[in-house]
Parts: structure tokens; C-alpha cells; sequence
């Protein structure tokens, strides 16, 4: 194609010299008529443009190609305002007969909702005039209380014997995790039931504009998300029949509490002091991170391995390293300032109470020990000196003998 065309544009340049070359008579010619009025076109040597084209090879089948994909374009987006301005007419009507419009109107709620969510709502148009203090003093009081209560809870129990247990198949392990898990599952449930709402409002979720003292408490056992659930359970299963096994449940469940606790005492002083008075958070996850945390603190120094991985000879990463894996995880968003809806404050929270938490029950186990090896040692000498006055030798009396003799 190129080449034809460059045999054209040669041909017409040479018709050209051919008719300067001519001179004269043409010329004075074509002067004599421009002269009497006529309009002579002079030659500008590029061939003429044919027919309905621009071009002077008239229209290429690529040529017909775009401009059918330009008409096709100019259709649909036609077609789109078109639908566009139909819709709006629509809203404008409240014509709801579209299944678009449809989907797009709200769900009507049922009276029984509707009356329970407004007892459930709070009728405040702005959070109380309060001091910063004012809002977190109550709550750090009960904590100091909880955590108390907890070392003395840890201090007292005593394992029941298995006549006395509710399952003794079970192992206490397992028992102590289902329970935790039960009630976990069972205020989920109740977050289903809409007489429910107003109680779970104030007392099962920490809201930091109404801050109130069980709120911390009661937020470790609420879940409003399935999935939120399902993966703090399966971490307190996971690690918490472990860590009960080494510590027992006494000082297991003192741990679980105080990190809970503690975790959501730290996330709504930092609401109150920074991010903010419209703030709320719930769930075990400052719990369960104070329970993970504590298993690889005891074990800080010992190698794991992750389904068999890495192979042997080459040695797994120590406790440590998991813990320093997890708080990576965690100060990640801190330093990237990336958009997440994490209770970043509740997780560290816990995650420290935890290490601290497991140095206080280790240290107690090892105070208990010893006690108990100074019993059975004292123990032990009082019984050999029992033993030795036991087996000491009767007395003779020859008094007897001698006068019969």
C-alpha cells in the first residue's frame, strides 16, 4: 500500500514539472482568462481527495471499522443517559415499581425491633459534660478490684477431687475452655434477641461517651460478629488447655479476666484521651492475647516447630520470636497510619498483662512447691523419729528369775 502510494505522489510531481516546463502559452493563457473573469485552480501538487473521504484513496475497511465503533459507542452512552435520566424521574416520583428502586429502599424493621431498639438508644444528643478523669476514675477502681480478686481467687481455689466434678471425663483443661466458650456463645445469642439490647447496651459493650464500670467486664464476653467469635475461640481452645494444663485453673482463669479487663481499660483510656468519644469495642480478643502471649512467655526460650516446619536439622523459632511476630503484626498499622477497625489498645493491653500475669502464677506455683517439699521433709523426720522410739528395745524385768534361782 505504501508503495502505490508513493508511485501516485511521483507521477503527479512529474505531471507537474511536465506542465511548467511548457511555459508560455498556458501560462499567458490561463493570465488572459483569469483576466476576462475566469477562475483557473493553480496546481498544488498533492493528488485530489476523492468522495466522501479525506484521503485521496478514498475509504479503507479501517476506516469503516472505527467509524461503526464510534457510532456503537455514541449508542450506548446515548442509551446510559437515557436510563440515567428515567431513573431520576423515578426517585423523583417515589415510583418504587423497578426492581432497582426496590432493592435500593431499606427494609422495613417490624414494630417488635423497632420498639425494642428505641429503649435500646440512648436519648442523648451529645456525650455528658465530663472530665477526663471523671470518665475513667470509676472504671480504673473496679479494675484494681478485679485483678485483686483475682489473685486471691488464684490463691484460694482448690481442685475439686473427680468424685465432686460435674464431668469427670472431661479434663479440667477442657472443661474450664468450654465453659468460657459457652458463655461466649450464649451472649452472642443474646445480641439476637431484641429485649435484649438495652442490658447489652450498657453493660456487655465499652462505650466511651457513657462509660460505666462492668463494661469492662462484661465487654470480655460479647461478640456482635460470628466470625469475630469463632476465631477468638479457636485461639482460647488452642492455647488456653495448654496453658491451663501448666498453670491449673485457678490461676488460668485469674489470668484470662485480668487481661480482659485490663485490655479494655486500656482501649478506652485511649478513646477518652485520643481518638475519641465515639468509640465502642467489645469482644475476648484482649483475653485471648493475654492467654497466647503467657504460653509463649513460659516458653520463650524453647524451639517450635509449625506442622513439622522447618525440617530437621535446621531449629524452629523460640517463644520469643512468636512474640515478637505478634507485636510486629500489631505495630504494622502504627507505623503505616493504614485504616483498620482494631482494638489495637485492648491487644496490647492484655498481650502485657499476660507476660506479667504468668511470672506472678509461676512464681506462686514455685513458692507452693517449696512449701510443700518443707512439709514433707518436716513430715518425713517426724515419722523416722516415730519409727525410732517404735522399735526400741523392751525392758526386761530379772527381778523374777533372780529370786528363783
Amino acid at each position: 500500500m505504501a508503495g502505490l502510494r508513493a508511485e501516485d505522489e511521483l507521477k503527479a510531481i512529474e505531471e507537474q514539472e511536465n506542465v511548467d516546463k511548457e511555459g508560455g502559452e498556458q501560462v499567458e493563457g490561463a493570465s488572459s482568462q483569469a483576466a476576462e473573469g475566469d477562475t483557473v485552480e493553480a496546481p498544488t501538487g498533492r493528488l485530489p481527495k476523492k468522495e466522501g473521504s479525506d484521503s485521496p484513496y478514498g475509504v479503507s475497511n479501517f476506516d469503516r471499522i472505527r467509524a461503526a465503533n464510534i457510532a456503537k459507542r455514541e449508542a450506548e452512552e446515548a442509551r446510559l443517559e437515557e436510563e440515567r435520566k428515567l431513573r431520576e424521574e423515578e426517585l423523583a416520583k417515589e415510583n418504587i415499581g423497578t426492581l432497582q428502586t426496590q432493592q435500593a429502599k431499606p427494609r422495613e424493621i417490624s414494630q417488635f425491633r423497632k420498639r425494642h431498639m428505641e429503649r435500646a438508644t440512648s436519648d442523648l444528643k451529645a456525650p455528658p459534660e465530663m472530665t477526663a478523669w471523671q470518665r475513667l476514675y470509676p472504671t480504673y477502681g473496679l479494675v484494681l478490684l478485679i485483678i485483686a480478686g483475682c489473685m486471691g481467687f488464684a490463691v484460694v481455689y482448690q481442685a475439686p477431687p473427680a468424685s465432686r466434678r460435674l464431668f469427670p471425663d472431661i479434663p479440667p483443661a477442657a472443661a474450664t475452655c468450654l465453659a468460657l466458650m459457652a458463655a461466649n456463645f450464649a451472649i452472642w445469642g443474646l445480641w439476637k434477641f431484641p429485649p435484649a439490647w438495652a442490658f447489652l447496651n450498657k453493660y456487655m459493650l465499652v462505650v466511651a461517651a457513657t462509660p460505666r464500670p462492668l463494661q469492662v467486664l462484661g465487654a470480655v464476653f460479647s461478640h456482635h460478629s460470628l466470625g469475630h467469635l469463632l476465631a477468638n475461640m479457636t485461639f482460647l481452645w488452642f492455647f488456653g488447655t495448654r496453658v491451663h494444663d501448666e498453670i491449673g485453673r485457678g490461676n488460668f482463669l485469674a489470668l484470662y479476666l485480668a487481661s480482659g479487663v485490663v485490655g479494655f481499660t486500656a482501649s478506652l483510656t485511649n478513646f477518652v484521651l485520643w481518638r475519641g468519644l465515639h468509640y465502642t469495642t467489645l469482644g475476648a480478643s484482649g483475653a485471648i492475647y493475654g492467654v497466647i502471649t503467657a504460653f509463649f512467655w513460659m516458653h520463650k526460650f524453647d524451639e517450635f516447630k509449625v506442622f513439622g516446619y522447618p525440617p530437621d536439622p535446621v531449629s524452629g523459632p523460640q517463644g520469643l520470636g512468636f512474640i515478637g511476630l505478634i507485636l510486629g503484626m500489631h505495630l504494622l498499622p502504627l507505623v503505616t497510619k493504614a485504616g483498620h477497625g482494631i482494638d489495637l489498645a485492648s491487644h496490647f493491653g492484655g498481650m502485657l498483662t499476660g507476660a506479667l500475669g504468668i511470672d506472678l502464677a509461676r512464681q506462686y506455683m514455685d513458692y507452693k512447691a517449696r512449701l510443700r517439699a518443707e512439709r514433707l521433709k518436716n513430715t518425713g523426720l517426724l515419722n523416722t523419729v516415730i519409727e525410732k522410739r517404735d522399735v526400741s528395745p523392751p525392758v526386761v524385768d530379772t527381778s523374777s528369775s533372780s529370786r528363783s534361782k
